[in-house]
């Protein structure tokens, strides 16, 4: 079990990050934006998960980490942009298809 000050407050500054991102995230208009916003913010969630696998000592948390950072993080935002491009769909999301539209449905 680590204990540092730093690592006692990951868990709580890397949730507000999740939180602020998806505020962010409710306005984005392109796909593009969205994508990377989206990575942030699962850059976050593994950063969550990796600071609670070290504070309890489980290392089954920090493995987890690594693969939501590898895949979450990483290739989910960039396959998303280049399945659109090459299938030709508009990277501009359309107002219905919005987070903050499809919140209030």
């Amino acid at each position: 079990m680590i204990t540092t000050p730093l690592i006692d407050l990951l868990p709580f500054i890397s949730a507000a990050g999740m939180l602020v991102l998806a505020v962010v995230i409710a306005g984005r208009m392109r796909l593009k934006s969205f994508a990377t916003v989206f990575g942030w913010q699962s850059g976050f969630l593994a950063v969550y998960v990796l600071s609670l696998g070290l504070l309890r000592d489980e290392p089954g948390l920090i493995t987890t980490a690594a693969l939501i950072f590898i895949v979450k993080a990483i290739l989910v935002p960039q396959l998303l942009v280049r399945v659109a491009q090459r299938s030709g769909a508009s990277l501009r999301l359309s107002a219905s298809s919005r987070p903050a539209t499809l919140s209030l449905i």
